[in-house]
């Protein structure tokens, strides 16, 4: 048989598909293999993974009831260890004292003793500042802001050497219960005792007596 050209393009082409084939058929049992050793290394670190205690539903349920049972059997243990005694025995047995529950002692603290009048101290404050000169504050906003404006006017008149005049404080915008701007007076506020014990302080009527009502 001879040869041709037709031929051997024939089993060229022959040649080509088994090498296709082949290629093919390793590919397809490769990715298999390599499926089931994910699959089976998947399956591994699920078990490694699982819990070492698996919960039953009724677990807290069972584990209640196996306590009680532990308890009951601890009392029938109890009881009988105890020794049993006649009637007459027990007639004439004395009767078991049962701890006393400790008294709680309670300290009552001491009364603390208000100040209702809060005036000005007489004796020397510790910071003696100039008594002909003074400094009035006009505190503004809510509460706080009035205090915090109080302090700021105790710094001032530290450091200006001048007599601080204690004025009156403003009730709250809101306040239902007072009328609008309403006077509140010093020592419902502040601890004025205290406060003129620190520095010079004068009431805003004996600064209005002094300086004869005016203002410079």
């Amino acid at each position: 048989m001879k040869l041709t050209f037709r031929n051997l393009k024939a089993l060229a082409r022959v040649k080509v598909a088994i090498l296709l084939f082949a290629a093919l058929f390793t590919f397809f049992v490769v990715n298999l293999n390599l499926r089931t050793k994910v699959r089976r290394d998947s399956l591994d670190t699920n078990r490694h993974n699982e819990p070492l205690i698996q919960w039953h539903p009724d677990g807290i349920a069972t584990l209640i009831k196996a306590t009680k049972e532990i308890e009951q059997l601890k009392i029938k243990s109890t009881n009988s260890k105890e020794p049993k005694t006649s009637p007459e025995i027990q007639k004439s047995s004395p009767k078991r004292l049962e701890p006393t529950p400790a008294k709680l002692t309670i300290k009552i603290a001491k009364p603390c003793k208000l100040n209702i009048e809060n005036e000005l101290s007489k004796e020397l404050p510790r910071i003696q500042l100039d008594g002909n000169k003074f400094m009035l504050p006009f505190l503004i906003w809510g509460p706080n802001n009035q205090l915090i404006g109080l302090r700021d006017s105790i710094f001032l008149a530290i450091k200006l050497n001048r007599t601080l005049v204690l004025p009156h404080f403003v009730t709250q915008y809101n306040d239902k219960g007072a009328a609008r701007n309403t006077l509140v007076q010093a020592r419902n506020r502040i601890d004025v005792t205290n406060l003129s014990k620190f520095i010079s302080v004068i009431s805003l009527k004996d600064f209005q007596t002094i300086c004869l009502g005016k203002m410079n």
